[in-house]
């Protein structure tokens, strides 16, 4: 199995996860709701994310998940997102990465 010579690093306080929320919840009609955001930055420089997105209607989902990836690179400098959908079906809002240890 090949190494990645990658580490984590820490991540510049203006991409932390309650102000991307923020800004993507104004900027955003079609967005309900985000949640379990998690930023960081690998030794190469880049900035990468996870989080999951609610679009106000399912229909949406595609227009929001573009919208929200633009955002993420142009307003936070985040070059890769891993964005889930979380449909109006599902509304588990619990991430077990909130709780501590």
């Amino acid at each position: 199995m090949a190494k990645s010579g990658s580490k984590l690093l820490a991540i510049d306080k203006s991409a932390a996860p309650d102000a991307i929320e923020q800004h993507l919840l104004a900027q955003i009609p079609a967005l309900e709701a985000v949640s379990h955001i998690h930023v960081w930055q690998v030794t190469s420089g880049r900035t990468l994310a996870t989080l999951h997105v609610r679009p106000r209607d399912n229909d949406q989902a595609r227009e929001v998940v573009r919208t929200v990836e633009k955002m993420l690179k142009e307003k936070f400098g985040i070059e890769h997102a891993t964005i889930a959908i979380d449909w109006q079906e599902s509304r588990n809002g619990v991430c077990s990465l909130d709780k501590p240890g």
